[in-house]
């Protein structure tokens, strides 16, 4: 996207995951998870519009492939592997830049390439601090990186991708821990398009 190579306009975007760790152990709180999908969903879409992109989220979103087997399993199954992508992505970022992640072929079966030149993925880490008894935090006492955005008492991180509709390449990847909105439509401000 950098060198003006790939340019979506168009984008349909699928349901975000979310995953809550407690203390460095994984528990995926269902309702809260699912609370946080919603959010960010909307959150996300707004965004993208705002920055003059057109955005679809009805297309895949729970409601649309419930009765569609097919379709239902085909939409889990991408959101999943992008959701365990994301920790490589973090990992290895300028292999992001350099084109070496991709979610393969299987994203032209959602049959969007005709509407949409890429799909939007997001996956959302939710963090439950440690409890401090004494003293203040300190970012050694929870880690070197202290998120900043906060829900019901977690720490969020907002994982964003840009996927082509038709490759399953990843276009670009955005990794937000800022507390607002406003933060993400600045984000996407860099973001060729």
């Amino acid at each position: 996207m950098k060198a003006g190579a790939k340019l979506p306009k168009t984008l349909v975007m699928l349901p975000p995951t979310a995953a809550k760790t407690v203390m460095g152990t994984e528990a995926l709180g269902t309702q809260d998870c699912e609370e946080l999908s919603h959010q960010f969903m909307g959150l996300v879409a707004d965004a993208f519009a705002q920055n003059g992109w057109q955005i679809d989220k009805q297309t895949f979103s729970e409601q649309s492939v419930a009765n569609e087997g097919k379709l239902r399993n085909l939409v889990a199954f991408l959101r999943e592997r992008h959701a365990q992508m994301t920790r490589e992505m973090l990992s290895r970022p300028k292999d992001v830049t350099k084109g070496k992640f991709s979610l393969g072929t299987d994203v032209a079966e959602l049959g969007v390439g005709g509407r949409a030149d890429a799909l939007v993925l997001v996956h959302i880490d939710a963090v439950k601090p440690p409890k401090v008894m004494f003293g203040p935090v300190s970012a050694d006492s929870v880690g070197t990186t202290v998120p900043t955005l906060r829900r019901r008492g977690l720490w969020v991180f907002p994982r964003i991708s840009l996927v082509d509709a038709a490759t399953g390449e990843v276009l670009c990847f955005i990794d937000l821990t800022d507390q607002h909105q406003d933060s993400l439509s600045k984000a996407l401000k860099n973001v060729p398009h």
